[in-house]
């Protein structure tokens, strides 16, 4: 019977498409670990009055922007009157950046460059395909860019950043400046690492029929043996 002949076929097949596949998904799960997304995170404290400093090494020649973070336990008046506005500024800061005692970008936070808010069902979804993460360490589920500078991969950068006023009913949402690798990038190479990991769950799936047709072929030579 040719289908019992090519009981050998049917087991290597099986085999490699369920090895590739997994192969395919483990590097479609880098994604988070293949730069360190957010180089820098700066807690905006009630007691902090004064400059804050911050210091990083860029990994990758990109774009890098600064947002606001914010928490996502923040009482609706206090998001809707502070927050999202976008003519005005959740609270005062300047900031600067310079590299080889240059400064090479500068600004404020009332520019405005993109406001994102995600759900905690779509956070933990994401988490689960090692999605781009728009909300940084803080975990905080509003984030608005305020500002953006070119780097260099191994290049140091020094980010200054000076408070001026933090409103009261801002402080309970928690806020922090942070540095990201510009999200088109991290979008975009997020996206390539999901087509590996689709090709690794449909490799893996058509494993299973390969690996169903080489046991009943196996079981077929075994009964019609001598």
């Amino acid at each position: 019977m040719q289908f019992v002949r090519w009981k050998n076929y049917w087991g290597i097949a099986a085999l490699v498409f369920f090895i590739g596949g997994l192969a395919l998904m483990a590097s479609a799960m880098g994604h988070n670990h293949a730069y360190t997304w957010y180089p820098l995170n700066l807690p905006l404290t009630p007691e902090t009055t004064e400059a804050l400093t911050g210091t990083f090494t860029a990994e990758v020649s990109q774009q890098c922007e600064l947002e606001l973070q914010f928490s996502e336990n923040v009482p609706t008046d206090v998001m809707t009157q502070h927050l999202l506005p976008l003519d005005s500024a959740p609270l005062d800061l300047t900031w600067s950046v310079t590299a080889d005692d240059a400064v090479i970008a500068q600004g404020d936070s009332l520019e405005y460059l993109y406001l994102a808010n995600q759900s905690m069902k779509r956070r933990l979804w994401n988490r689960l395909l090692s999605a781009p993460d728009d909300f940084g360490v803080l975990e905080g589920n509003l984030v608005r860019g305020i500002g953006a500078f070119p780097t260099e991969a191994g290049k140091t950068y020094h980010v200054l950043v000076t408070v001026r006023e933090i409103p009261d009913a801002v402080h309970v949402a928690q806020p922090a400046l942070a540095v990201r690798i510009n999200r088109q990038f991290s979008n975009r190479h997020y996206g390539e690492k999901a087509y590996a990991g689709g090709a690794g769950i449909f490799s893996v799936l058509i494993a299973f029929p390969l690996a169903a047709l080489w046991l009943v072929a196996t079981w077929l030579t075994r009964r019609n043996a001598p």
